[in-house]
């Protein structure tokens, strides 16, 4: 007699007498159909989905082995279920962030004044706040607005690990500040003011990098000022600023190729 795991794979889903000779996945069918009817009937409200637990473990482990033998609706009664406890664990996990950094804010904002090492508490101001505004703006719909503050929080990040002579993180700072303000940019590339906010950050991301790595970086910021100095002729300070860059975009070519700096 053949065994139905082995029968199975031959046909779409398992076998109906494999699933009907179990009663008690018969009976998590039809407790999760009389769910799915409340539910339905309650305006598919989240207050009457599966509540996170072993119920709704059990549920999912049903649908996904046997979920050919589910209904359309109890299915989806189902896959709600799961995401509405995804997001719950999602929201548990942001407040969890936001109360440690403002915890953590409140702690460096009392020790202020007892510091002996006012770089060092810079530093952790920054980190602290970039980890709030992160957290914030996962759980945030307004994604510009936080994108926003993410970028200057980045960039204050960059600003004080380089005064605290970490430049390796601080280029993954600027890393970070100039990619999260160019997306902004690129969403509005007339905006001269935003064209500007990404030149700075390029210009001070160069600054802590090796001189192979600079030239990209370089390259952007030129052809930054190359197109603000485009937009506005009679502006000097664009013109001199694309001149520098590409001074520097020279220079730091010509070190990327000397042997004393590849090595």
């Amino acid at each position: 007699m053949l065994r139905g795991d082995l029968l199975a794979p031959l046909y779409p889903g398992r076998l109906d007498w494999e699933f009907d000779d179990r009663p008690g996945l018969v009976e998590l069918r039809d407790r999760l159909i009389r769910e799915r009817t409340i539910w339905q009937r309650e305006h598919r409200s989240a207050e009457f989905l599966n509540p996170p637990g072993a119920r709704l473990r059990e549920a999912e482990a049903l649908l996904r082995t046997y979920g050919d033998h589910l209904d359309p609706a109890t299915a989806a009664f189902i896959e709600c279920s799961t995401q509405a406890d995804l997001h719950t664990r999602e929201r548990e996990g942001l407040r969890v962030q936001v109360t440690a950094a403002a915890r953590k804010l409140l702690e460096i904002g009392d020790a202020d004044d007892q510091s002996d090492d006012p770089r060092r508490a810079a530093l952790q101001q920054a980190e602290t706040i970039r980890d709030l505004i992160l957290a914030i703006r996962a759980a945030s719909s307004n994604k510009e607005l936080w994108g926003a503050r993410l970028s200057a929080a980045n960039e204050a990040l960059g600003d004080a690990l380089r005064a605290a002579n970490d430049l390796m993180g601080a280029a993954a700072a600027y890393g970070d500040a100039a990619a999260e303000k160019k997306q902004q940019s690129d969403s509005d590339p007339e905006n001269a003011d935003q064209l500007r906010a990404v030149l700075v950050i390029f210009k001070k991301h160069s600054e802590v990098v090796p001189a192979g790595a600079a030239e990209p970086i370089l390259q952007h910021a030129l052809d930054i000022a190359r197109q603000l100095a485009k937009a506005d002729p009679n502006d000097r300070s664009a013109q001199a600023e694309a001149a520098t860059l590409a001074a520097r975009l020279e220079e730091a070519q010509s070190r990327a190729q000397s042997p004393s700096t590849n090595r």
